[in-house]
């Protein structure tokens, strides 16, 4: 639901659904669900400019991730990390991000490997 409602620019009800998400898939201790919530709250704060906590979410995230193997959205969250970092003018922390979500995303063979290049390539560029 709070997909849905962040692709219609409702971000308030969207952090809201996230929220009561995240606490049914605590209850219920589905870590990957709760890191979910937590990657899907960071883009969230990240639109609305609130730069500290679109980081703590997606550290969060990444913590949940990491804690339960899933090497996928540990890439996928460094790649949206990368985003946050580079967003506060901090560019060795976006390109680190981005070196490690590459180096994952490679060992996995996932299929977005050109596009982590080019984003680490621009990165590495400014």
């Amino acid at each position: 639901m709070g997909d849905v409602q962040q692709f219609r620019d409702d971000r308030e009800a969207a952090l809201e659904s996230y929220e009561q998400a995240l606490t049914l898939f605590r209850q219920v201790g589905s870590k990957l669900g709760e890191a979910n919530c937590y990657l899907a709250q960071g883009r969230v704060a990240l639109q609305q400019e609130n730069y500290q906590k679109a980081l703590t979410l997606h550290t969060n995230a990444y913590q949940l991730y990491r804690k339960i193997q899933d090497g996928y959205s540990q890439a996928r969250l460094l790649y949206y990390r990368s985003m946050v970092y580079e967003t506060m003018q901090e560019l060795r922390l976006a390109i680190e991000d981005m070196q490690n979500a590459l180096a994952i995303a490679q060992a996995l063979n996932l299929p977005f490997l050109d596009l982590f290049q080019e984003r680490l390539d621009d990165l590495q560029a400014t």
